[in-house]
């Protein structure tokens, strides 16, 4: 069974042990999968269907997410420019790690920590758990 909040919380905190480590090209695969469950978490506390897509592609289906009523209880959570991913694949993990450097690491994992952010106020605010 999927659970994609959970996956997108072990994914962050084994990239965060790797980029502190300096293994950079497994920590930017795990940022992206990080990025890429934190979106469908969002998605399925939405009530909408999840795609079975990789980043970049699912992050093109929202910009934003709206939980609540309309009103004074709702709460918009708008995604991070995620553009640093724009080349980041799935198969990477099979490349060899001269393709990625610690630069395009640090690009990827500053969008990528805000995208945790905004999983944790969603989980602080109830509308994911």
């Amino acid at each position: 069974m999927d659970d994609y909040l959970d996956a997108h919380e072990r994914h962050w905190m084994d990239a965060e042990l790797l980029y502190h480590n300096q293994r950079w090209a497994n920590a930017d695969h795990l940022y992206g999968i990080s990025v890429e469950c934190g979106i469908k978490a969002l998605m399925e506390a939405q009530g909408m269907n999840v795609p079975r897509q990789h980043l970049p592609t699912i992050a093109q289906h929202v910009q934003s997410f709206q939980f609540g009523q309309q009103g004074r209880h709702a709460r918009i959570y708008q995604l991070p420019n995620l553009n640093a991913f724009n080349g980041w694949n799935m198969s990477q993990r099979y490349w060899n790690q001269a393709h990625i450097n610690r630069w395009l690491v640090q690009q990827r994992r500053q969008q990528a920590e805000q995208m945790h952010n905004i999983i944790t106020q969603a989980r602080r605010d109830g509308w994911i758990s």
